[in-house]
């Protein structure tokens, strides 16, 4: 059984990991995205060429789960605002959410190998421990996501924005 709370914590999970590669495209982000990993790895040109094709046509083969995402997201908020929602119809929804988000995690994953194919023996140590230390999300949008991670996992109990003080 699926409870409700997860439905809701699933939707908004989704929305934010879905939304800030959108948002960063349309902001020009892909060529600072593109740019930071290549200095971490000191790409080459063809490298670099590589990820951005890469990228690309990531971008656009998602555009088609992301936009029935939306649509079954949209579906999900009709179902909430009833008095009683259908456990059948949240189940529906959450099974065709998580079908295709696998869809793009696999082709995420794809991309990411194609990547790793181009890189030399140093670049894949580099990359290795680049992600065991920050994460790969860290790596692809910037550190800042996992420094707030670590700042809560430094001050239990404090939140995200342990790092100020209580007055």
């Amino acid at each position: 059984m699926f409870t409700f709370g997860k439905i809701v914590l699933s939707s908004f999970s989704l929305l934010s990991s879905l939304a800030a590669p959108q948002a960063d495209h349309e902001r020009g982000g892909s060529d600072r995205v593109n740019a930071g990993i290549c200095a971490k790895l000191t790409c080459t040109d063809a490298q670099r060429s590589k990820l951005e094709t890469l990228r690309s046509e990531l971008r656009k083969d998602n555009e088609a789960d992301r936009k029935a995402i939306r649509e079954l997201e949209r579906e999900l908020g009709e179902e909430l605002v009833k008095a009683a929602p259908a456990t059948a119809a949240l189940d529906r929804i959450r099974a065709a959410i998580e079908k295709h988000r696998a869809q793009i995690a696999d082709r995420w994953q794809d991309a990411v190998l194609k990547f790793h194919a181009s890189l030399d023996a140093k670049q894949r140590a580099e990359l290795g421990r680049l992600v065991s230390k920050d994460g790969l999300r860290a790596l692809t949008h910037g550190r800042r996501h996992r420094q707030g991670q670590d700042k809560a996992r430094a001050n239990p109990g404090r939140g995200r924005r342990g790092d100020h003080k209580r007055r």
